[in-house]
């Protein structure tokens, strides 16, 4: 997934609906593997959990390095954990926002569609409503003109 800087733009290519797609798939995989890594972490620290409080560990006066050792581990693991769920929330946020994009472009297709339709129908109102009954008229005036034995004739011809 390429990092954009924020000097570059965003082309059309990059905010197409497959492109959309492929990203909120490659966000789901990252949200399983965010899983897996935050499982892995806390069983690591229960693990230097456990060995610190061990009860040769923790009750031997020359285990205290060790002891110091496996406290700030246990830290450093807490501290991954926290990273872990910060980024699993971003990646969701993330999967939302294009969620989100998806449907704004599918609102803005169907508004598309909809002003389209409504022109249509603008048009054959205005030929139904204001260019017909002009013809209409338009006739009925030419036959009050004419009389009705030249009609005959045109007709017969």
């Amino acid at each position: 997934m390429p990092c954009l800087k924020q000097s570059q733009t965003i082309t059309e290519q990059q905010t197409s609906h497959e492109r959309q797609k492929e990203l909120s798939v490659s966000l789901h995989k990252f949200s399983r593997l965010w899983a897996g890594a935050r499982s892995r972490v806390e069983k690591a620290a229960r693990v230097a959990d456990y060995m610190r409080h061990n009860d040769i560990v923790s009750q031997a006066p020359e285990f205290e390095p060790l002891r110091n050792s496996l406290r700030r581990i246990e830290y450093d693991f807490h501290t991954q954990e926290k990273r872990i769920e910060d980024l699993d929330a971003t990646t969701k946020v993330l999967v939302n926002l294009l969620a989100s994009f998806t449907d704004t472009a599918v609102a803005i297709q169907e508004t598309k569609a909809a002003n389209s339709l409504a022109a249509s129908i603008r048009r054959v109102a205005l030929l139904t409503f204001f260019y017909l009954p002009l013809q209409v008229a338009a006739v009925s005036l030419y036959l009050c003109r004419v009389p009705s034995y030249v009609l005959l004739i045109k007709v017969i011809n």
